[in-house]
């Protein structure tokens, strides 16, 4: 019965033995459990880190970039200043130079209306004295008797005048002497004609003829001092006419000189078809040749004044027109220059106008890229800053949770080690009641063999035999359970 309780106890022994072990290899796996837990939680925090690195580099690449575009920013503003500087030199060059060119654009026009001005003199000039040099013949006709034929001109003319000589002169013999002379002055200068006609008639009757400086005496018979009184008439209303055309034509402007000369010419027309029918009249009802002859020759210089005063006419009529023209090409040239000059400021103005245009867009343009850099700045400050309060908050999450892995573990550990204290106590008690009734089976055993010693040396021997076995296996045990 010993025995078996023995066996009982040594089986329950071993049985709590194999749960304390059991127990051990369950703590030894937690611990594992826990280190594996650490060494990830490790692993995290590592990962945690490398990704707050990474944003820290995120950061300074943004920081970087942002610092870049400032300076392609500050390189765009100095090529703009340069651009606008660049534009501003060339506008002031090519105002430079179009000043420069209407200085001698002017200067080259008046060059040229002084050339113009001295050709005109010069060409002036030669006429005068080409004049001077015709005006300076005689010419001369002799009959059978004594006969002589005299032609005088004077000179009277001005600065800018041309004077026409004309001189006319026939000379009509018979069976005495005769002479005639017919002299014809007209000056443009004071556009007035002067014509003075003398006619000097001498026969066998009582006829004679004398000239003084600008006066004309003119006797003659009875016969001719009609013909003379006509031809006077006619000088004299001619002289009127023609002065009264130009004292018009000097107060009336340019536009109207076309109209007064065509009046005036129309008036001499009509002046001389009635003294031509007169003259024509008087032919006809005349009967002496004297006569008929001063009329021809009065119809002869009617006719050859009314010719060279045409060709005067026409002559102003052209110079006026030349000069009118010259005056509009040159007003029609100033308006150009004026209408060029005009479009060019406005060009110009315009030029400006769309430069300031462009000017204000680029600004507003500029305005809008900082604004928007403004809030690109700003979204990734308030994305870095919820980043980093997120990140905050998971760190404090993390640790909220270390800490509470820590107190958990703290106390695993310390209910751990109650435990194992426990269990050392236990193992102690065991290994003490063990001592205990191993010495107590000793003793009855030492008992029984000094009891037994004769009858049952043979059993003695075995159970000694197994008492040495569990001695020995209780000792594998304990030096099982301190290995452990």
């Amino acid at each position: 019965m010993q025995q078996q309780q023995q066996q009982q106890q040594q089986h329950q022994q071993q049985q709590q033995q194999q749960q304390h072990q059991q127990q051990q290899q369950q703590q030894q796996q937690q611990q594992q459990q826990q280190q594996q837990q650490q060494q990830q939680q490790q692993k995290e925090q590592h990962q945690q880190q490398q990704q707050q690195q990474q944003q820290h580099q995120q950061q300074q690449q943004q920081q970087q970039q942002q610092q870049q575009q400032q300076q392609q920013q500050q390189q765009q503003q100095q090529q703009q200043q340069q651009q606008h500087q660049q534009q501003q030199q060339r506008q002031q060059q090519q105002q430079h130079q179009q000043q420069q060119q209407r200085q001698q654009q002017q200067q080259h026009q008046q060059q040229q209306q002084q050339q113009q001005q001295q050709q005109h003199q010069q060409q002036q000039q030669q006429q005068q004295q080409q004049q001077q040099k015709q005006q300076q013949q005689s010419s001369s006709n002799s009959s059978s008797s004594n006969s002589s034929n005299s032609s005088s001109s004077s000179n009277s003319s001005s600065s800018s005048s041309n004077i026409l000589f004309l001189v006319h002169s026939s000379s009509n013999s018979s069976s005495n002497s005769s002479s005639s002379s017919i002299t014809i002055i007209s000056s443009n200068s004071s556009s007035i004609a002067i014509i003075i006609i003398i006619i000097i008639s001498s026969s066998s009757n009582n006829s004679s003829s004398s000239n003084s400086n600008s006066s004309s005496i003119i006797s003659s018979s009875n016969n001719s001092s009609i013909s003379i009184t006509i031809i006077i008439i006619s000088s004299s209303s001619r002289r009127r006419s023609s002065s009264s055309s130009s004292n018009i034509t000097n107060s009336t402007s340019s536009s109207n000189n076309s109209s007064i000369t065509i009046i005036t010419i129309i008036i001499i027309i009509i002046i001389i078809t009635i003294t031509i029918i007169i003259i024509i009249i008087i032919i006809i009802s005349s009967s002496s040749i004297k006569l008929q002859c001063y009329l021809t020759l009065s119809l002869i210089y009617v006719a050859f004044d009314v010719a060279v005063e045409g060709f005067v006419l026409c002559a102003r009529q052209k110079k006026e027109e030349d000069e009118e023209t010259k005056k509009e090409g040159e007003k029609q040239k100033r308006d150009k220059q004026t209408d060029t000059k005009h479009k060019q400021n406005k060009n110009k103005y315009k030029q400006r106008e769309r430069e300031r245009e462009r000017e204000g867009e680029r600004e507003r343009d500029r305005e809008r890229q900082r604004q928007r850099q403004r809030q690109r700045q700003t979204d990734r400050y308030k994305y870095t800053y919820e980043t980093e309060r997120e990140t905050e908050k998971e760190i404090e999450k993390e640790i909220e949770r270390e800490t509470e892995r820590e107190t958990e573990e703290t106390e695993e550990e310390t209910e751990e080690e109650t435990e194992r204290e426990i269990e050392k106590e236990i193992e102690k008690e065991t290994e003490k009641e063990t001592e205990r009734e191993i010495e107590e089976i000793e003793k009855e055993i030492e008992k029984e063999t000094e009891k037994e010693t004769e009858t049952e040396t043979e059993r003695d021997r075995e159970r000694r035999r197994k008492k040495e076995e569990e001695r020995q296996r209780k000792r594998q045990r304990k030096r099982q359970k301190d290995r452990q």
